[in-house]
């Protein structure tokens, strides 16, 4: 899904195909009927690792 969002601004953009858009800033407003997506929560405690 990232993946095809990705294709469609830079079709949209008319962004060369050889660039990649590492980072989308949306400015404006979200539209109250778009499907939310449900958020990742991370196990922050098994991902930091020190000396290890």
């Amino acid at each position: 899904m990232i993946n095809e969002e990705h294709d469609i601004v830079k079709e949209k953009l008319k962004v060369p195909a050889t660039y990649m858009i590492p980072v989308f800033i949306g400015i404006g407003y979200a539209d109250p009927n778009e499907k939310q997506l449900e958020q990742y929560n991370p196990d922050i405690e098994k991902q930091l690792h020190f000396g290890r």
